[in-house]
């Protein structure tokens, strides 16, 4: 059945964009100190660029959960009344963006304006799994709830705690290992050399 069809394969998507974004937050976040040095140098492996980076490895898994899902609506949606929600709902966004980055960023720099980005991506992609539940409802009785759609494609329990564990070893990891070696003025250190290779270890 095309609809069946149709169905498994937006879970699937969904699901393996959620399971690569789990990656870039819970473990690549941890690792951007190591990165910054060894492609700009000690002078930007400081805490504010870091952190920035970090924080754009979640926006990362926030755009493709987003770019995903609203890849499907632009795909089914036919009717002028669907596109008319569609840019409504973005315009709605877009205001709530407009509203929030400047205030994230008066709070938090950098990193605010990131959040903000993330919010937004994260409101589209709600919108998107809504509008994806109100088509396969029409079109299948499996589907009775927004919640029924979403537990086919979210991660499980244990997955979500696997990842909290591997976020929280790899930053103690970083604090423990690296953030120690920050007076070391190049990569060809040893102690930053056997520092950084314990921490990916």
């Amino acid at each position: 059945d095309n609809k069946n069809e149709l169905q498994v394969c937006y879970t699937v998507l969904i699901k393996s964009v959620l399971y690569i974004g789990l990656m870039f937050v819970c473990i690549a976040s941890n690792y951007t100190e190591i990165l910054l040095r060894v492609l700009a140098g000690s002078r930007w492996a400081n805490d504010d660029a870091s952190d920035a980076l970090s924080a754009f490895c979640f926006y990362t898994g926030m755009l493709a959960m987003n770019g995903m899902s609203e890849a499907f609506v632009y795909a089914v949606a036919s009717s002028t009344a669907e596109i008319g929600r569609l840019s409504f709902a973005h315009a709605i966004i877009g205001g709530v963006y407009a509203s929030s980055a400047p205030l994230f960023v008066q709070m938090f720099g950098t990193i605010g304006l990131i959040a903000a980005n993330s919010l937004q991506m994260l409101l589209r992609s709600i919108f998107s799994f809504y509008f994806a539940f109100q088509y396969f409802a029409k079109r299948s009785e499996s589907i009775k709830s927004i919640r029924t759609l979403m537990r086919g494609f979210l991660p499980s329990g244990l997955v979500f705690f696997s990842s909290l564990l591997s976020y929280v070893a790899t930053r103690y990891s970083k604090t423990f290992f690296v953030a120690a070696t920050r007076d070391c003025s190049s990569i060809f250190d040893a102690v930053w050399i056997f520092a950084s290779i314990k921490h990916i270890v």
